[in-house]
């Protein structure tokens, strides 16, 4: 099993010695998964108690966006947020917890979730770095 080496900044893959790309990635991918489970919850608590919405279900899944939130209030977390710094995911919780207020990214929407995370932009701009 995968796992990350905090101290070091050092990802230990131990896969089979023929592993090919698919199978690295499975393997890279449980330790996401594992990372981003690790504090869901806390982070799923604090942005229900500020947002003051809760949603149906978040799911985690490899994806093309950081995030999403559809009209019946389930929420999908990318798992590579995992590589992201903590607060990332905190962004796009509140983020995707907004729309479940205003649908779109209105001006309002921006207004609402820089009443709860007034240095939002921060983040934002961090997801965008590879």
């Amino acid at each position: 099993k995968a796992f990350y080496d905090s101290e070091k900044s050092i990802i230990y893959l131990p896969v089979p010695k023929r592993s090919n790309i698919k199978q690295r990635e499975k393997i890279l991918f449980e330790l996401y998964r594992d990372e981003m489970n690790r504090n869901l919850d806390y982070f799923l608590e604090k942005c229900t108690y500020f947002v003051g919405k809760e949603p149906k279900e978040v799911k985690i899944r490899n994806m093309k966006n950081w995030g999403n939130c559809r009209k019946d209030k389930r929420v999908t977390l990318n798992l590579k947020l995992a590589k992201k710094p903590p607060i990332c995911t905190e962004y796009v919780l509140i983020h995707e917890y907004m729309h479940m207020i205003a649908p779109n990214h209105s001006k309002r929407f921006y207004e609402l979730v820089e009443r709860v995370m007034p240095d939002y932009k921060i983040y934002r701009k961090l997801l965008k770095e590879e």
